[in-house]
């Protein structure tokens, strides 16, 4: 029983020594070994550009709305919603026209020129 138990424990160990060298074969010649053919030219991976951090987008800027008694929110020309419920705003960094309007009184307009990361706080009161 013993001896069995040695040669399957020797097959499973002879198993996964090949399994380890069949794909060692089939992955190919790892990055830095010096296994090409003679001759054979070997290109250098293009190194990564130092200047990465300005294809970043820059992070959205907030505005935080309090209005009351309610108003329409227009950002450049385009009606985002009625606040309250709506309460906040995520915007492009940049310069921004924002329009609040409520029919029975004149209309709020602000430009706004808001950094990335920015949050403000917008409040108005109709009267």
């Amino acid at each position: 029983p013993a001896t069995r138990w040695r040669a399957l424990a020797f097959l499973g160990v002879a198993a996964l020594a090949a399994a380890g060298v069949a794909f060692a074969l089939l992955s190919g010649p790892r990055a830095g070994s010096h296994a090409a053919e003679p001759g054979a030219a070997q290109a250098a991976a293009p190194a990564a550009p130092a200047v990465a951090a300005k294809n970043e987008i820059p992070a959205p800027a907030t505005v935080e709305l309090a209005v009351a008694p309610w108003g329409e929110i227009h950002v450049d020309g385009e009606l985002k919603g009625i606040a309250p419920p709506l309460a906040e705003l995520t915007l492009t960094s940049g310069r921004h026209e924002v329009e609040i309007r409520n029919a029975g009184f004149p209309s709020l307009v602000l430009s706004l020129d808001l950094a990335p990361g920015e949050n403000r706080k917008l409040k108005h009161k109709f009267q």
